[in-house]
């Protein structure tokens, strides 16, 4: 993904994975989002939306093959989100939809087919598959912040759609490697001393148990502002980043000392121990393997 000259427009291209070659224009809009289907051979896209879209708001699939790109629209008339996701599996994909002014959180199979309704919101949302494709996690957007989601966490079962709230005042979480936890951040904003009107951004790193239906405080910092616009648009990133450890027990965060010195730590998963400062750093993503 890149900009136009004019930085308006989004360009979705790809690239031989082995370097070299020319690259293909594939699409171009603003704002642009899309997920890969785990075959790597269909792409759903969600484009346009919001004041300053560049394009007509639509959801798309389109397909790669050989030197032709085919683009298939959905019927769907989209609520207010931002991206799209394919299960792991590839049997599923979840969107949102607009039905009769009621904004719904929907499942559909692998043609984009709908199969039944998981949730509701009121303003927007933002949501991530967990990776056994059981549940799917997302937000209940009802306040604007910025333009960005703010909400309630909530957890769906996919099969039976009985739904747990996981945490309050959450903008962005991130799943586990096994499906067992979420790893969920709420903002703080705290007013300078000398001037109220300007406001610093604080994280409280919070932990939901999905085994033990519980949550608990791990972490509270300043984030540089790298990971800020990650945490921002979290729904596209974690498709391709994890602050996770493919063990499961510790997750990697960037932050800011008092002297506004950026760092990375370590903070673990059991809320056991204090978090470990590794290096200096804006941002930090774990491996997936």
């Amino acid at each position: 993904m890149s900009t136009s000259v004019t930085q308006q427009t989004l360009i979705l291209q790809s690239a031989p994975a082995a370097g070299g070659g020319e690259r293909t224009i594939i699409d171009t809009g603003s704002p642009y989002y899309w997920s890969w289907a785990p075959d790597g051979r269909t792409l759903i896209t969600h484009v346009g939306g919001g004041a300053n879209a560049s394009a007509p708001e639509h959801i798309a699939f389109i397909q790669l093959k050989d030197s032709e790109i085919i683009e298939d629209g959905l019927d769907t008339v989209p609520a207010s989100f931002q991206a799209p996701a394919w299960s792991p599996d590839g049997s599923h994909i979840v969107l949102t939809r607009l039905n009769n002014d009621k904004k719904e959180l929907i499942l559909t199979d692998g043609s984009g087919t709908y199969q039944k309704t998981l949730g509701s919101f009121d303003l927007n949302t933002a949501f991530g598959w967990s990776n056994d494709n059981k549940k799917v996690a997302f937000i209940e957007g009802t306040q604007d912040i910025g333009g960005r989601i703010f909400g309630d966490l909530k957890v769906v079962d996919i099969e039976t759609t009985e739904e747990i709230t996981a945490g309050e005042n959450v903008f962005a979480f991130f799943w586990s490697p096994n499906g067992e936890k979420l790893a969920y951040f709420e903002p703080r904003f705290i007013p300078d001393e000398a001037d109220p009107t300007n406001q610093t951004l604080f994280l409280k790193l919070n932990m939901y148990d999905g085994k033990t239906g519980e949550s608990r405080e791990l972490f509270n910092y300043q984030p540089t502002e790298q990971f800020t616009n990650i945490l921002l648009y979290f729904d596209q990133y974690q498709k391709s980043n994890t602050i996770w450890s493919p063990d499961n027990n510790n997750m990697v965060l960037s932050f800011l000392d008092p002297d506004g010195n950026p760092g990375i730590a370590i903070v673990a998963a059991s809320g056991q121990l204090e978090p470990r400062f590794l290096a200096q750093g804006y941002l930090a993503f774990w491996s997936w393997k």
